[in-house]
């Protein structure tokens, strides 16, 4: 049988409409739960859908890649500063919803993704694994760190999310629920 440019033509046409629609339907669940204006606004902020009844809020600013958030026991939002390799905490001293002190916590963390306090410790999810962070003296640094795990596997994802169950074992997921 000889392949005419006929059939390589009605093939092709036949083919790509096919891809695009297998595409589509690959794509589409993840579109449609997630809000794209937000993705490509500039200003990100101002282009946010929510609820009515609610409203959105800049609290800080000036961070770099910012990836987990978490309250500490002094009422501080504990920023995971994923692009700046720390760890802030974030302080509203006057109660008017926006962050008026910003203090590193621990720095030279890599690439923190993670954050939980749990029994008087921040436990904080990096790519190889999982360190502990304790303020010893309460000063807002924290002095001590050790290393609990330290042979995840770092190819692929390189994102660690720490929890702990109500029984106080500890779970580590490794990659997002957001990647696609």
């Amino acid at each position: 049988m000889k392949i005419t440019r006929f059939r390589i033509r009605y093939a092709v046409m036949i083919a790509v409409p096919l891809g695009v629609l297998f595409a589509w339907f690959l794509v589409y669940p993840y579109l449609a739960q997630t809000n794209v204006s937000t993705i490509a606004s500039p200003l990100g902020v101002s282009s946010i859908q929510v609820p009515p009844g609610f409203q959105v809020e800049l609290f800080a600013t000036g961070l770099n890649g910012p990836r987990s958030i978490n309250f500490g026991p002094d009422g501080s939002l504990y920023v995971a500063e994923r692009g700046a390799n720390r760890i802030v905490a974030l302080a509203d001293r006057d109660h008017d919803g926006s962050s008026d002190l910003q203090s590193v916590f621990a720095d030279e963390l890599p690439r923190p993704h993670s954050l939980v306090y749990h029994k008087e410790n921040w436990y904080v999810g990096v790519p190889d694994g999982v360190m502990r962070l304790t303020d010893a003296d309460g000063d807002g640094i924290a002095e001590q760190r050790q290393v609990l795990i330290d042979d995840y596997p770092t190819g692929g994802h390189s994102t660690r999310t720490v929890e702990f169950l109500p029984d106080g074992r500890m779970v580590v997921s490794i990659g997002s629920s957001c990647n696609v």
